[in-house]
């Protein structure tokens, strides 16, 4: 197994860690890269993670190739509140931006996924997005991670 199915495999292992599955709490979203396709239930409290494009870094360290990849790591809540109802969508709003700060800490506190070959770090988070019918019944936020991997070539 290559090492990226091993930062793949790490990240997955580092959030789910963060938000165990259990009734009544965060589930793992079946497709983090379309939101949307996802049923309900998953959307009230999600999770997921989502690798994209990868990079070559031109550093040749020690004959090992070295590549940086961006992994997003998905955060979902239902908005349940009514429209006149603005206390209970902040409450929504701040729980979801304190679980992307949990998630953000845990990664600066031990940014090594799974052992010395491979970095993560935090780049920045896109903010709070609605999606869902009219853009308005799921909050989404969507954390940046750069994880660079010095593997064989």
């Amino acid at each position: 197994m290559s090492l990226v199915s091993t930062a793949y495999d790490a990240m997955i292992a580092r959030v789910e860690a963060l938000f165990p599955v259990t009734h009544g709490s965060y589930q793992r979203l079946s497709n983090t890269y379309d939101v949307e396709a996802n049923p309900d239930i998953y959307l009230d409290m999600g999770w997921g993670v989502a690798f994209g494009q990868a990079v070559n870094t031109n550093r040749n360290l020690c004959s090992l190739v070295t590549t940086k990849r961006t992994v997003t790591v998905v955060l979902t809540r239902t908005n349940d509140a009514t429209d006149n109802d603005d206390s209970g969508r902040d409450t929504v709003i701040k729980a979801l931006l304190e679980d992307g700060r949990t998630v953000v800490n845990d990664f600066e506190r031990g940014f090594r996924l799974a052992d010395t070959d491979i970095n993560c770090q935090f780049i920045s988070d896109g903010g709070v997005e609605t999606a869902g019918p009219d853009d308005s019944f799921y909050y989404v936020l969507r954390l940046q991670f750069e994880v660079e991997l010095f593997d064989a070539p």
